[in-house]
């Protein structure tokens, strides 16, 4: 077991059910270095855990969120969706699809519609955010990068709820 899998392990079980920790992960600079850790020169076990925390911040608070989409978290799963295929190791593949649903839904929450009402308390900073990454993700080169993977068993139900809770508008369902 390497060091940087050992490290994210211990950051992964500090943070998972931890919302206080959850948020000075993402306000500290250790997010930079999780963030790294999904490049495909890591092992694939190294690239698991940093996608476990990448999934347990984008579930926790609306700074985890934030910090997530200010340190360029969805070019990074995107890099990811990019440097995988059906020879990689299953888990890898599940947690990623696990990861990008939980990131794809929670930005989708924060920029519900306002006539709709929904989510009235987003910040209007991670408003902002979360509506640039959403259209990011519908964009040809993105779209390009995670929607192969469909075909994939080990990502298909996770990229189907990424879309069922990603589109919300007939541009993003005119682009899948």
């Amino acid at each position: 077991m390497s060091s940087d899998q050992i490290e994210l392990r211990s950051i992964k079980n500090k943070i998972i059910g931890n919302p206080d920790a959850k948020v000075s992960l993402a306000i500290g600079g250790a997010l930079a270095r999780v963030l790294q850790c999904l490049n495909a020169s890591h092992a694939p076990e190294t690239r698991i855990e940093a996608l476990h925390i990448v999934y347990s911040l984008s579930s926790g608070s609306q700074e985890a969120l934030l910090q997530l989409l200010n340190h360029k978290a969805i070019p990074s799963l995107l890099d990811v969706f990019s440097s995988i295929d059906s020879t990689s190791p299953q888990r890898l593949r599940a947690a990623l699809g696990r990861a990008f649903k939980a990131i794809v839904s929670n930005i989708t929450d924060c920029c519900g519609f306002q006539s709709w009402g929904i989510l009235p308390s987003v910040p209007r900073r991670l408003w902002r955010e979360a509506q640039f990454a959403l259209e990011e993700l519908f964009q040809p080169t993105a779209l390009d990068a995670w929607l192969p993977h469909l075909l994939d068993t080990s990502l298909y139900a996770s990229i189907c709820g990424a879309i069922s809770t990603g589109v919300r508008t007939p541009t993003h369902r005119t682009a899948i």
